[in-house]
């Protein structure tokens, strides 16, 4: 009877088995553009913070203000569950913290004229000057971080970010029976 050799250690067995991820059977690239992600999610968040800082609120507000800001440029408004949709968060959260911009003068809430149900939310005075103030630091960040992108290049990026945004959602719901099964009972 032949034995066969043990597998290699899972370090050394590709982490994927996509080919396009692959070069020549080996995912040396992959795991280094996975770890480059890791990095700028957090350099990301860390200027999202910072930004948080100067304006004297927390990063997800910041991400609430600024979001509000540009996805209700006509001043009607922006629907909590939009905003919830395009942050990728509850509208739960986006409610609680809406909440608290208000308190802090920063965001008005009103319910839809059209539907009742509905909370339209919108910068107020003190809110758009804040962003104001802002603004001058976003855009020497936003130049220096996406300095090295061209058009085609920015193109190619923002597609293939929405693509993955998309696939990790899916991603999300793959790893649950994983950690199902490894959660203490």
């Amino acid at each position: 009877m032949s034995r066969r050799s043990p597998a290699p250690p899972a370090a050394r067995r590709p982490s994927t088995t996509r080919a396009a991820l692959l070069d020549d059977g080996a995912d040396r690239r992959f795991r280094l553009f996975v770890q480059d992600l890791f990095a700028v999610s957090a350099q990301v968040n860390a200027l999202r913070e910072n930004f948080a800082v100067i304006a004297g609120i927390t990063g997800p507000q910041y991400s609430i203000l600024a979001s509000v800001a540009h996805l209700s440029a006509t001043g009607s408004g922006l629907s909590v569950g939009r905003l919830a949709s395009y942050l990728h968060i509850s509208g739960t959260y986006v409610t609680a913290e809406s909440k608290k911009l208000e308190q802090r003068g920063f965001l008005a809430r009103a319910p839809d004229p059209d539907d009742r149900r509905v909370v339209l939310l919108r910068l107020t005075p003190e809110g758009e000057a804040l962003m104001d103030d802002l603004l001058p630091a976003v855009v020497t960040v936003n130049d220096e971080f996406f300095r090295d992108l061209g058009r085609k290049e920015f193109g190619v990026l923002c597609d293939a970010i929405s693509n993955m945004v998309r696939a990790g959602e899916d991603a999300l719901v793959a790893v649950q029976p994983f950690v199902r099964k490894r959660r203490p009972k």
